[in-house]
């Protein structure tokens, strides 16, 4: 109705939205505001519904821009001098291999001076050969894990990314895109300090020091940020909807955690190329810091 808060308004309008009909965004002005860092959208929705997420959701279905714009719109940025990176935000650029395939195709064609071009990637396939034919188009492959607990991931809505499935996955991706980035939350329901300890453990086990740890935060429309009592967590009710306590997961637990990210990242590179393990041969557990 007319009454309707602004906000499920605007929610409404954004869900009528046809994707598909958006016309070519990159102009040169625009690409003068968005200066050496370019964020652009090839499509919208997701067709998981992870709790914690809100990309997909039951109303939320998947559509993609008119493949004509996207190529004009990415000739555009590839074309720009002063571009370095190029971030593609679709919410997993697989979801379509002949999608993500079309992109990496346009990239080859059309950048001609150094840009990084990275994006998210689900990698659930059953064939995943077609990620050798994205090399020369992405440069970055990134992949959310978000915990290296298979309970927690079921739990949360990420059956099909199980860690059972993680090797597989390594197997298909490493040999090509031997800097995978990984993403990982703290402070979901029951990732406390050891889990995501236990996390981080498991990823540099597998060759794999590239990580991106997130404090999680009860994003507005998400099923976590609409049911806080059911999942048992306290959490801003307005921006920046930082979580601050869950089960399993005290204030202090977060805090602490969010000072173990804060010292990862500044060590980061003393886990490059194995040297975690070197460390574990004499003893020493590096993530113990």
């Amino acid at each position: 109705s007319d009454r309707a808060p602004r906000s499920v308004q605007r929610e409404r309008e954004r869900e009528a939205l046809d994707v598909s009909a958006l016309p070519a965004v990159m102009t040169p002005e625009n690409l003068r505001e968005m200066g050496s860092y370019v964020l652009y959208e090839t499509s919208r929705g997701c067709p998981f519904q992870c709790s914690f997420c809100n990309w997909g959701s039951q109303k939320a279905r998947l559509r993609s821009r008119n493949r004509e714009v996207i190529e004009r719109d990415l000739r555009a940025i590839l074309e720009t001098p002063t571009v370095t990176h190029l971030w593609i935000t679709d919410s997993g650029l697989d979801i379509s291999k002949e999608h993500c395939l079309f992109l990496a195709d346009v990239i080859k064609r059309y950048r001609r001076h150094p840009v990084n071009v990275s994006g998210y990637f689900f990698l659930l396939h059953a064939d995943l050969s077609y990620v050798e034919k994205l090399r020369g188009g992405f440069d970055t492959l990134q992949l959310g894990l978000q915990t290296a607990n298979d309970q927690k991931l079921s739990e949360m809505g990420r059956k099909a990314l199980s860690v059972e499935r993680f090797d597989r996955i390594l197997d298909a991706v490493l040999p090509h895109f031997p800097d995978l980035r990984v993403d990982l939350i703290f402070g979901l329901p029951g990732v406390g300090p050891k889990e995501l300890r236990d996390s981080v453990r498991f990823l540099l086990d597998k060759g794999i020091w590239l990580m991106n740890l997130f404090r999680l935060i009860a994003i507005p429309g998400t099923d976590l940020a609409g049911n806080k009592e059911s999942y048992g967590i306290v959490a801003d009710e307005d921006f920046p909807f930082n979580v601050y306590s869950a089960p399993g997961c005290s204030i202090d637990d977060l805090y602490a955690m969010q000072q173990f990210k804060v010292n990862f990242d500044t060590l980061r590179e003393l886990f490059r190329g194995g040297t975690h393990q070197r460390a574990l041969a004499m003893g020493i557990d590096l993530v113990d810091f």
